[in-house]
């Protein structure tokens, strides 16, 4: 499932209440107004000093809620850690003045980043207490929105049965209040949910009312519902539906906070021309999907909590372009995709073993503002290429991407995994007497790449659930007395 890479999607804060003071009030447009650029830097410097100067008045109320929105700035450049720290702060400040409004808030999306850690118990009781702090208040689109993040996190606990019925709780009151974009999340949420465990037809009917509210009322995010109709139409059967729907959802006028990759797009896209048999497109859009994935992996890697299920999602991208860039070899003979193929298939490796292993020292709190800023960058900048998929944007990407590595490097922490090239140097310096034997496996085919010297080929081979079959009769039979 995919929505915003491996993050879930928040709600940074609740909208504070017209401060009283002129010079607040002006204070808190300035740097809302910073935040909804996508300055975050700036916008976190101001209400820093919003903080400081409501904490030293004893204004908890205020204090708390810039604090909220500190957060929400750390949230977006990828710092999550201190995103739940400013969070978990302005809870404690909120709580003894009543500010429900601003806590249900908070509880949604510490829920959220506890959701992303997998730590479903502690989301689930978050989004509790969020439902119960929003219901203190009065917050209805508060009490919609926790029941809809209570909803997600029942529906992964595997209690269906109560996500259903959060979800139901939430689109009833999102209805009764005239709020249709929050019914339309919520039906969203339950179809991707629902999409999830294989229950299509009633996936079908919460996804096909999120479009039809989307697109009656001209509502935000009718890519979502583009994207995740064509992830159904696939799963339906439907290819040709599916690319229909998933064009759509490429075309351009994104509402700017699109909650959709574009490398999901992408390789969603590819799987549709591939089932409808045009496998020389489908390997294009493989291949776009997987230059956005590269990218993404910068992205993902700040968050020591996100590794692990962000490098699954990100093994089928690299699957997908292995297996139809071979299936293409077999079938013209070009011997730079066998190449290719297995240069991407050693990347992948490289690259999953790099971010999975323990790095030493704490260094990304070292790092400078700056550092995170571009980060935000090249997330802004992927979004951007949902509407404009241009050359200036890519040459952009690259400009940001190496800054990025740049002061990476300068701490010694990481450093970029390159495959170009890769099966050449190998084969010079493989001893003549010497084959290497690189494996890849997958459904329905698996593939070995064998390499000395002097040649260089690639085998098809059976799926990776009949090789373990055959693997593990080897296993008993040799171990047999």
């Amino acid at each position: 499932m995919h929505r915003t890479g491996p993050t879930q999607e928040t709600r940074p804060f609740g909208q504070p209440q017209t401060p009283p003071s002129t010079a607040r009030e002006d204070l808190y447009r300035r740097a809302s107004a910073l935040y909804q650029g996508r300055k975050y830097l700036q916008a976190e410097t101001l209400f820093q000093s919003a903080y400081t100067e409501r904490r030293q008045r004893g204004d908890l109320l205020y204090a708390g809620r810039s604090l909220t929105y500190i957060g929400a700035c750390d949230h977006a450049l990828f710092r999550y850690r201190d995103a739940l720290h400013a969070w978990l702060e302005a809870r404690r400040l909120s709580e003894p003045v009543a500010d429900w409004v601003n806590l249900g808030s908070l509880d949604v999306n510490i829920s959220s980043l506890y959701f992303v850690m997998g730590d479903l118990d502690a989301a689930a009781e978050a989004a509790e207490r969020a439902l119960a702090d929003a219901n203190r208040g009065g917050f209805t689109d508060g009490i919609a929105r926790a029941q809809i993040q209570l909803g997600i996190v029942r529906a992964r606990q595997g209690r269906l049965e109560e996500s259903a019925a959060a979800m139901a709780r939430a689109i009833a009151m999102a209805e009764h209040e005239g709020n249709l974009s929050t019914a339309a999340e919520a039906w969203d949420h339950y179809g991707e949910e629902l999409l999830a465990h294989g229950a299509l037809t009633d996936a079908d009917r919460a996804l096909t009312e999120a479009f039809r509210l989307r697109k009656m009322h001209r509502l935000a995010k009718l890519d979502s519902s583009y994207y995740n109709l064509g992830r159904l139409r696939l799963l339906q059967g439907d290819a040709a539906s599916a690319l229909h729907l998933l064009d759509a959802a490429l075309e351009p006028g994104h509402h700017p906070d699109s909650r959709i990759s574009l490398w999901a797009l992408r390789h969603a896209r590819g799987q549709a021309l591939l089932a409808l048999g045009h496998t020389s497109a489908a390997f294009g859009d493989f291949r776009a999907a997987l230059d956005v994935t590269r990218q993404w992996r910068l992205e993902v890697l700040p968050a020591d909590f996100t590794r692990v299920s962000a490098e699954i999602q990100l093994n089928q991208i690299y699957s997908s372009f292995i297996e139809v860039g071979n299936r293409l070899y077999f079938a013209t003979g070009r011997a730079n995709l066998a190449r290719e193929t297995f240069e991407v298939a050693e990347e992948n490796r490289a690259a999953s073993l790099h971010a999975l292993q323990a790095l030493p020292g704490n260094w990304r709190e070292s790092m400078p503002p700056e550092y995170w800023a571009a980060l935000a960058q090249l997330h802004s900048i992927e979004v951007q290429r949902l509407n404009e998929d241009s050359e200036p944007l890519r040459v952009e990407m690259r400009r940001v991407r190496s800054t990025v590595l740049e002061m990476e490097a300068s701490t010694g922490a990481r450093e970029e995994i390159n495959s170009t090239g890769v099966a050449e140097q190998i084969q010079r310096r493989l001893p003549a007497d010497a084959v290497l034997l690189s494996f890849h496996l997958g459904e329905p085919q698996s593939f070995l790449w064998a390499i000395n010297c002097t040649r260089f080929c690639v085998y098809a081979l059976p799926g990776k659930a009949e090789l373990t079959l055959h693997a593990k009769r080897f296993s008993d039979s040799s171990s047999t007395p």
